[in-house]
């Protein structure tokens, strides 16, 4: 009886296994894109992908863009590297924030504090600002670019 009893639990947890692995990688799609800020490519910015209320199947997703301005996506609270997110309609976001240091604090020890400042425009880092959408498909290839400026 108890070998049963392990044979059952082994076979339920390799379902629960397969089952949770697929369900984040049969219907997310990957996606990546550029980011350019005044025609040049910005790096160490985090893009993010929020579901617009019309898209209830879409999850949260995001990236950093590298040295040339690419982000790859990867969902969120699974983290799978490269992964992308679900097809649907999206908000997109995008922040990058820098350490300033003519604009450094103090902690009450006396130490100095960093105080990080946004670099791009508030417009395009909050969901109910930005103009930024992107819609993911279902078996396309899920490239953007999005062009910022300071104006």
């Amino acid at each position: 009886m108890n070998r049963n009893f392990n044979y059952t639990l082994t076979g339920i947890s390799v379902f629960v296994l397969f089952f949770l692995s697929g369900c984040y990688t049969k219907n997310t799609f990957y996606v990546e894109g550029t980011v350019l800020f005044d025609d040049v490519p910005l790096s160490k910015a985090i893009v993010s992908f929020t579901p617009e209320e019309s898209s209830p199947e879409g999850k949260f997703a995001s990236g950093m863009t590298n040295e040339n301005g690419i982000f790859k996506l990867t969902i969120q609270p699974v983290g799978k590297e490269n992964a992308g997110t679900t097809a649907g309609n999206y908000i997109v976001t995008i922040s990058r924030y820098e350490d300033t240091p003519s604009s450094r604090g103090k902690f009450p020890s006396g130490e100095e504090m960093p105080i990080f400042a946004q670099m791009i425009p508030l417009r395009y880092t909050l969901t109910n600002q930005s103009d930024l959408k992107a819609v993911v498909e279902k078996k396309k290839k899920n490239v953007f670019e999005f062009h910022l400026n300071k104006n």
